[in-house]
């Protein structure tokens, strides 16, 4: 259990080193997440996820979940936004990306989604959205709820 925790939040680490090369296009935060469709009781998480502007509407947001299963489960996943301005504070996003989860045995997979942004400050935005996990190692393909906020640098 403590390698699974080391190797997640050093991918996680390793990521937002490279992130915080360019200063106003990073972010970090806090993330919530209720995972359905697991093959059993829903699943909750807790993590940190970090954005980083790639250029004005792609950007690539790598994040850790620490998930409520039996045991200590953890999903390490990279996601690509592609933002969509709608207001002058509020963006959408359709994602894609991959992931890795040891919900029920380890499984990798692509994540696909929507997501949205409000800036409730010139530093700070409030998340949510829904994204599926299509695993290969499974057919239970977890749908994912999440919620958070970004701190900008």
């Amino acid at each position: 259990m403590i390698k699974k925790i080391f190797f997640a939040i050093s991918l996680l680490l390793m990521t937002a080193g490279a992130a915080a090369q360019e200063r106003g296009k990073f972010g970090l935060g806090p993330k919530l997440g209720a995972y359905v469709n697991t093959g059993g009781a829903a699943v909750f998480g807790l993590g940190a996820e970090v954005r980083y502007n790639i250029s004005d509407p792609l950007r690539i947001a790598p994040s850790i979940m620490w998930l409520s299963n039996d045991g200590c489960s953890v999903e390490v996943s990279v996601d690509w936004h592609y933002m969509f301005r709608v207001a002058p504070r509020w963006h959408l996003y359709p994602l894609a990306g991959v992931s890795v989860n040891d919900i029920r045995g380890w499984k990798f997979g692509v994540d696909v989604g929507l997501g949205t942004d409000y800036a409730v400050g010139k530093h700070m935005d409030l998340s949510g959205g829904v994204k599926w996990l299509a695993e290969f190692a499974d057919c239970r393909n977890p749908i994912v709820i999440f919620f958070g906020a970004t701190f900008k640098f």
